[in-house]
């Protein structure tokens, strides 16, 4: 079950209104969403980070980027300073987890959007709307069309579709070789995420 809130911050008289936001307020919360996040992208992130060090791709993944801070030269080094991508996998997740673990513990409470970006809570938050989902896979509710992205990566000959901070498989495929069928994916994909079942609060 994850909670999610519409919010208005309003600082020095300017008011700024955020898009659903996921609303995490106890280390154990903040684990599940890490544990159910995390477990969906890092076999997507591999997959890319070996397809880079193959010659067959570039960066395309999200916490595939993140893992590759880790190593200045990923794409040219083969020893990745004697860790191996497991090391370097905890490494990153660990430092995503104990940014937002700290200002969790600092103010009580965060707001996490789409693309895992978060701030922390206080009394310039105003609360606009609350919506409670239970599923057991993080879905963020009202994802439309804007919300689609599609990437091709300099050199590449594949697009890469993403649904929100999802990245879009349909049918064991996950890049294809025109940007019209990559949006045709997503948008297949998007009509699967709304059929999910949310519970208004």
């Amino acid at each position: 079950m994850y909670k999610f809130q519409k919010v208005k911050l309003n600082y020095n008289n300017i008011e700024i209104t955020y898009d659903w936001m996921l609303v995490i307020d106890s280390i154990d919360d903040l684990l599940t969403y890490h544990k159910d996040v995390m477990s969906s992208q890092i076999p997507n992130a591999w997959k890319n980070l070996i397809e880079v060090q193959e010659g067959t791709a570039h960066i395309n993944s999200d916490l595939a980027r993140i893992i590759n801070f880790q190593v200045p030269n990923f794409e040219t080094e083969t020893n990745h300073h004697n860790k191996s991508l497991l090391e370097l996998t905890v490494i990153a997740i660990d430092k995503i987890f104990n940014a937002k673990a700290d200002c969790l513990l600092n103010f009580g409470k965060i707001y996490i959007n789409k693309n895992g970006g978060f701030f922390p809570h206080s009394k310039d938050i105003t609360v606009l709307d609350e919506m409670i989902i239970n599923d057991d896979r993080m879905i963020f509710p009202q994802y439309s069309e804007k919300d689609i992205r599609i990437k091709q990566w300099e050199g590449g000959k594949h697009y890469y579709a993403y649904v929100g901070d999802f990245p879009v498989e349909l049918h064991g495929e996950n890049k294809w070789n025109t940007e019209k069928r990559a949006q045709e994916m997503a948008e297949a994909f998007l009509y699967k995420l709304r059929n999910k079942q949310f519970e208004i609060k």
